[in-house]
């Protein structure tokens, strides 16, 4: 660091020069920096003094006019600055060297800060998250900003309407959470989409065929044999369409903690060697561990790492995903059972769509939404049957729902 540190000094100097005797090497160096990023704090009063003459058109920029503007400045300081400046035409790549110096300071300064971090938070989770925030905030030397995307030209950009999974139902990087109670259904839709997703059979309407997509379940609850005998089913009325790897099984039925990088990893690898494109997990309970789990305190810090954790996932794989989550038992005299998640406040915010399932007769149920959809024009059923056709329920759909036409980034 001795070496960048002595290169970046002389570096200043000679870029300081440079920019006070030609206006093209101002220009050019402010395209890659700005005050802040010199070293020297009276480099800095230089810099800044240098950028309001050169913006002025009323004075000639020179050492005795630019000491004018820094009283606290010697002349002379300003004159020898000249006499370190080997050319002018480099001005560039002399702030290209202090731009390169100051980002690795920046690092260096948080990187003593997230060891202070490693050494007092209260865990090594709490640690790491503290540095990413740390690191993530170090400022890249870039020069004066550039105004942002005019909308007309935004709007010009060849970027799709929809990247569709399934055309009308799911996007790409789509996050649904279904909610109910004990025994509603929820786990048995949640697989069924998987299963119809993979046979390439639009849940919406499964008399519509529809491109099939990689999907993969990883049921934390259930043994192997009560899933084993629920695909069966499915897959009976899936018929020959499920082709060799499209559709994916992990049963984890004490659970995984996607609080400890462990089995961050552990999802991460399996959707990647799974090539997954729609994952359906949960229930969301079974995500994490102890006190959360049961719903105690600590539960919030815990369920954001939870959902970080499957937002890393989708981010770098872009899947779409399908979670479940117990609503919260019936309180007060009307016995109205609440459909929204359970425990933490953190499962509101996160999902595109949260729907629950409201028991109405017989063998019908309400779908509600718990959640304002962020994508309006996406359509879902306004009741589902059970027992009403080949797949274990059936969607009653708006009389108005059609599936668009497939339009994706690729």
């Amino acid at each position: 660091m001795k070496h960048h540190a002595e290169l970046a000094a002389a570096a200043e100097r000679a870029l300081l020069g440079a920019c006070i005797v030609s206006e093209q090497a101002y220009r050019d160096a402010a395209e890659i920096l700005d005050a802040d990023d010199l070293r020297n704090p009276m480099h800095g009063d230089l810099w800044h003094a240098l950028t309001a003459a050169w913006q002025s058109n009323d004075e000639r920029v020179d050492p005795i006019t630019l000491a004018a503007r820094c009283p606290h400045i010697a002349p002379e300081a300003i004159m020898a600055l000249l006499a370190d400046t080997p050319s002018t035409s480099n001005a560039r790549r002399y702030a290209e060297q202090v731009a390169d110096y100051a980002l690795r300071s920046r690092i260096i300064e948080r990187s003593h800060e997230a060891a202070q971090a490693a050494e007092t938070a209260a865990t090594a989770l709490d640690a790491l998250s503290r540095a990413r925030e740390l690191l993530r905030d170090v400022r890249t030397p870039t020069g004066p900003s550039v105004a942002d995307m005019d909308v007309h030209e935004f709007l010009e950009l060849d970027i799709p309407p929809y990247d569709w999974l399934v055309p009308g139902f799911l996007e790409r990087g789509d996050r649904l959470l279904i909610t109910g109670g004990e025994g509603s259904g929820k786990s048995v839709w949640a697989r069924q989409t998987a299963v119809q997703v993979a046979a390439g059979v639009h849940p919406w309407k499964p008399s519509a065929i529809v491109p099939a997509r990689n999907a993969a379940i990883i049921d934390l609850e259930n043994s192997p044999r009560q899933v084993s005998r629920a695909l069966k089913k499915l897959r009976e009325a899936a018929g020959d369409r499920i082709a060799p790897g499209r559709l994916r099984i992990a049963i984890q039925p004490a659970g995984i903690n996607l609080t400890q990088r462990a089995d961050r990893r552990w999802l991460m690898e399996r959707c990647k060697v799974n090539a997954t494109e729609l994952l359906v997990i949960g229930p969301v309970y079974r995500l994490m561990s102890g006190v959360a789990a049961r719903g105690d305190s600590g539960q919030e810090d815990m369920t954001r790492q939870v959902t970080a954790a499957i937002d890393e996932v989708r981010a770098e794989l872009g899947i779409t995903v399908i979670m479940e989550a117990h609503a919260p038992h019936a309180s007060g005299v009307s016995g109205h059972r609440d459909l929204r998640p359970a425990n933490s406040s953190v499962w509101m915010r996160w999902p595109e769509f949260g729907i629950g399932l409201r028991h109405d007769t017989a063998n019908l149920w309400h779908v509600e939404h718990w959640r304002g959809k962020r994508d309006g024009d996406r359509q879902f059923p306004e009741r589902i049957a059970r027992g009403a056709g080949p797949w274990p329920w059936t969607p009653m759909m708006p009389s108005d729902f059609r599936i668009p036409p497939m339009q994706s980034a690729a």
